[in-house]
């Protein structure tokens, strides 16, 4: 009787471990070295406007994002630092970057849930040094287009351009 109940146990224990293991988990991996990704790391771009660092409670990141107010609704309509520390609904401010800003791609990175996947970069600031948050997730800046995963996605051209190094 004893070993009946420890194979119901068992059984209860995995599948809760299964539907626990599956529902709202991000699946990250970080993809610098496949072919067509490979030439995306040590890019360098000077942003065009200015920016937010924050947290998003509705989006797990593993570094805080990077977003103009006319990228990711929900942001205060002009960049100000009198805003850093507030909440506005599930974003929280961390600091502000101005236009001028430069920073470059240092990983490319997949993230799959259940629903969804997209690609996106961290990048890290030009003196990083200076920064309390260097190394940013750059989601919200970047052109995720109809949604494919099979080629990396430009930054957008009306935040970011691309340095010239020359």
């Amino acid at each position: 009787m004893k070993i009946k109940w420890l194979w119901i146990f068992i059984a209860l224990a995995l599948g809760a471990a299964v539907y626990l293991g599956t529902s709202d988990s991000t699946k990250r991996s970080y993809i610098n070295g496949l072919p067509g990704f490979n030439q995306m790391p040590n890019r360098e771009y000077i942003m065009q406007e200015a920016a937010y660092v924050f947290k998003d409670t509705d989006r797990d990141a593993p570094y805080p994002y990077i977003s103009s107010p006319n990228e990711r609704p929900g942001l205060p309509e002009s960049v100000d630092q009198a805003n850093v520390g507030k909440r506005f609904g599930s974003l929280r401010l961390l600091g502000t970057l101005p236009i001028g800003t430069r920073f470059r791609i240092v990983s490319v990175r997949k993230d799959e849930t259940s629903d969804d996947a997209s690609i996106t970069y961290e990048i890290l600031l030009e003196d990083p040094d200076a920064h309390q948050y260097p190394r940013l997730d750059a989601y919200f800046i970047v052109d995720h287009g109809d949604g494919s995963t099979d080629t990396p996605p430009p930054v957008l051209s009306r935040f970011a351009a691309p340095r010239d190094k020359t």
